[in-house]
């Protein structure tokens, strides 16, 4: 990538909402598939969302609107040893599993499509499933 961004053909985001002191590339998202089993440490997750794509960075951070865009995202979660974290500073505590996971994803807009490797062939560093307590709940 160059520092202007000018080789970058794509940017799939939900732009930022409200502009210029909202959040960016940040939204929930309702699943349409979700499968989670705790105990075990595995999850999957599939969703298909609406966004934009602002064909560079320096597009979607000044404001401007994109082309309309979907994306479809499906994660798997395969549990493994038993994980757990403390911040008493932060309020903040996670206990499950960690293990590995995997990710298939893809992107499209009139203009421009992308298109992952499938999720058999992702592999992963970390990936963890876990409850989280925090706040006045720690």
């Amino acid at each position: 990538m160059r520092p202007d961004f000018s080789n970058q053909i794509a940017d799939f985001n939900f732009g930022i909402d409200p502009f210029p002191s909202g959040l960016f590339w940040t939204r929930s998202v309702a699943p349409f598939i979700t499968h989670v089993d705790a105990d075990a440490g595995t999850a999957r997750w599939k969703a298909l969302v609406s966004c934009e794509d602002h064909h560079n960075i320096v597009s979607a951070l000044s404001g401007d609107q994109g082309v309309p865009a979907a994306a479809r995202f499906t994660i798997e979660w395969a549990g493994g040893e038993p994980y757990s974290f403390t911040d008493p500073t932060q309020r903040c505590r996670l206990v499950g599993n960690k293990g590995t996971s995997k990710i298939e994803f893809r992107a499209y807009s009139r203009e421009i499509s992308f298109r992952s490797d499938p999720i058999e062939t992702s592999s992963s560093v970390f990936g963890a499933v876990v409850h989280e307590r925090n706040g006045q709940f720690f």
